[in-house]
């Protein structure tokens, strides 16, 4: 369940020295408190509100990334890893971000360019492998 809404000045709770927080949703809250009433402990993310892409909005976005593709020459899934390594950024787990290894060619460039199921910024450190392969 998600709501959104405003966050009411904190109620200080002197018998047991706690903030109590009023939340007043935008939306009907009713069946989502007859449902959670009962529960001693609930989980609650509260953050800065930000309306999603529309669908309107990421299909603008693919025709746009087309026209791009056909001046540039080169096909949609490249234009939008092109565009997700300048534009884009990292993915961050547990506040450490992934390095993928992958072999210096022209061959596994092209191969990460046109990837669809994953998306990779390449890096300025090249190493030698122990098989002698720069990557």
């Amino acid at each position: 369940m998600k709501f959104t809404g405003k966050l009411k000045q904190p109620i200080f709770d002197y018998l047991t020295g706690r903030l109590i927080l009023l939340f007043e949703p935008n939306e009907d809250f009713k069946e989502a408190y007859e449902e959670l009433k009962g529960f001693d402990k609930l989980s609650l993310e509260i953050k800065k509100y930000r309306g999603r892409r529309s669908l309107d909005a990421n299909a603008y976005y693919w025709t746009l990334v087309g026209k791009l593709g056909k001046v540039l020459s080169i096909s949609n899934a490249e234009a939008h890893n092109r565009m997700l390594q300048l534009y884009g950024y990292q993915e961050i787990v547990d506040d450490k971000s992934f390095l993928v290894v992958v072999p210096d060619t022209e061959e596994a460039h092209r191969k990460v360019m046109q990837a669809e199921e994953y998306h990779l910024k390449p890096t300025s450190d090249v190493r030698e492998g122990k098989d002698g392969v720069m990557y």
